[in-house]
């Protein structure tokens, strides 16, 4: 049993660090404890969109002035002894089925995610010029960010549009690469193949579902894919998908493989209705 089940059952010790252990803003608050930074400092909860939605309200700060350097990301830690928190997913059946475990996001085969109970991704956002004079690598340009709320604390909306609204930050743009959320389960991957087909009809962007190759990872995944996107907007390349059989009408390539890409797009839909949309450009001096 962990610590605090052990005390309450008269074992052992109590951990007298369960509150900050527990706490969803701790890694940000030890993050600028250990490196002394007397800025301001939070966390934002907004589900599996969690990561997506820190990055972009880092953007808005340093886009409008209020910062010069913002470092930010995703993290979550669900792992559980107990196994309450992976029987809580297991009973809304979103979790895999398949024999070996693979979640094969966009494919008519697909059972559900795979859960990834810890992961952390930080990513730094900087004002353009600054990096370019420090001599930054930059890896994309943060192009613009849109959130919305719809619909259900646990699945996407039955009626797309708001979601489908927020792609107007990429009117006029010829998207090379779209990282989806893609968690595989049934109705998730059915709808947001909907939300595709609306955006972009038969010109569809090359569609990757990262979630297929690391899991889940809640509310690191924005963050993490996030970063999967600038990764793949500097080097050319895009991984490629555990999509075998897929679904009808999607762009969804099983092999990874370079792809010259001006502009990208990583979504993120989380529980709650907490639904979020980053656009990256290649960076040109």
């Amino acid at each position: 049993l962990p610590s605090y089940l052990s005390h309450a059952a008269g074992i052992g010790r109590f951990n007298r660090l369960v509150i900050p252990q527990s706490m969803a803003n701790s890694p940000a608050a030890w993050i600028q404890i250990k490196y002394q930074a007397d800025h301001e400092s939070y966390t934002v909860n907004a589900a599996c969109a969690s990561g997506s939605v820190a990055l972009g309200e880092a953007f808005r700060k340093v886009r409008d002035g209020y910062m010069d350097l913002a470092l930010t990301g995703g993290v979550e830690c669900l792992l559980d002894p107990t196994g309450a928190i992976f029987r809580g997913f297991d009973v809304l059946q979103v979790l895999t089925r398949s024999e070996d475990g693979l979640p094969r996001p966009f494919s008519k085969d697909r059972s559900g995610f795979l859960f990834n109970m810890g992961a952390g991704c930080s990513l730094i956002l900087e004002e353009r010029e600054r990096a370019i004079k420090r001599g930054a690598r930059i890896y994309a340009e943060f192009v613009d960010y849109a959130t919305c709320s719809a619909g259900n604390i646990v699945a996407l909306p039955v009626d797309p549009t708001p979601i489908v609204n927020m792609f107007h930050i990429a009117d006029g743009l010829k998207v090379d690469y779209f990282n989806a959320h893609g968690t595989g389960t049934v109705p998730n991957d059915a709808m947001e193949a909907e939300i595709v087909r609306r955006v972009w009809g038969d010109q569809q962007p090359y569609i990757g579902a990262s979630k297929g190759l690391i899991g889940h990872c809640i509310g690191a995944s924005g963050a993490l894919e996030a970063a999967v996107t600038a990764l793949s907007v500097y080097h050319g390349k895009v991984h490629g998908n555990l999509t075998a059989n897929p679904i009808d009408g999607l762009n969804c390539p099983i092999n990874s493989d370079a792809l010259d890409i001006e502009y990208a797009l990583s979504a993120s839909y989380g529980f709650g209705g907490h639904n979020a949309l980053l656009l990256f450009r290649r960076h040109r001096d």
